[in-house]
């Protein structure tokens, strides 16, 4: 929590504990931006000033980003253009409507793995929407893309478990599936304490992380598809995160 004296250091923003003439008021997400809420907004920051006034101290709670949910979902798209080509591989993810945002590849303690079609329903158009995204581009003809995201699910759900994303040329389905959930299972099991030789097939290293009792789940979303001549082609591979 973020504590600031409200009369004498508020210039300073003196860290300071709460004291027995402390207000507790949480921040809520939105509360400023969204339109319907101008008037509580404004009723809330004309309680804020008079408090300052009165030397209060206000307390206010920092709210972390840490999404509840997660599902996956691809799309393929072709256009003379490479951007409507991505446009359109969007579109065919069901994404195309939302403002995205690329992160890193952790997926958090508790994060539940939902179906695409419910993780779908969930959007809200227009909103800041966070994913860790495959992408792969070409505009040759007969040229083989592919993109894929892996999972990699601890059997504790105190810890977090790991995205991965392959993007390249020349890998068929199954390679980029199978090289995308090596890679999430491998960084999940070197935090886990598991080593496992890394020259050993996918289908040997799997066999061992889920007998170690340690990694529950893995699995993947893969897109493939060959360039077509005057086009650009675009594969997409995505695992979306919601929030509660």
């Amino acid at each position: 929590m973020l504590l600031i004296n409200a009369s004498k250091n508020w210039k300073k923003k003196k860290w300071t504990k709460p004291s027995k003439d402390c207000v507790y008021q949480p921040i809520k997400q939105g509360i400023i931006s969204h339109p319907r809420r101008r008037r509580t907004e404004s009723v809330f920051r004309q309680k804020i000033l008079e408090l300052i006034c009165e030397g209060v101290t206000i307390v206010y709670e920092r709210f972390d980003l840490v999404p509840s949910k997660v599902f996956l979902t691809k799309g393929v798209g072709r256009h003379r253009y490479q951007l409507k080509s991505f446009e359109e591989a969007l579109r065919q993810a069901g994404v195309a409507h939302q403002n995205l945002v690329q992160v890193s590849s952790i997926l958090p303690p508790k994060c539940r793995v939902i179906s695409r079609e419910k993780g779908l329903t969930k959007l809200v158009i227009g909103s800041i929407r966070y994913c860790v995204m495959a992408r792969a581009d070409t505009n040759e003809q007969g040229r083989l893309i592919a993109t894929s995201i892996g999972v990699a699910l601890p059997k504790d759900d105190n810890n977090w478990g790991y995205l991965s994303e392959v993007h390249g040329h020349g890998m068929n389905h199954d390679k980029a599936a199978d090289m995308a959930e090596d890679l999430a299972a491998g960084m999940l099991g070197t935090t886990l304490g598991l080593e496992v030789d890394p020259n050993k097939a996918w289908s040997e290293k799997e066999q061992v992380y889920k007998s170690s009792g340690l990694i529950i789940k893995t699995t993947n979303i893969t897109q493939t598809a060959y360039g077509k001549k005057d086009a650009w082609t675009t594969t997409l591979a995505m695992a979306v995160f919601l929030f509660d």
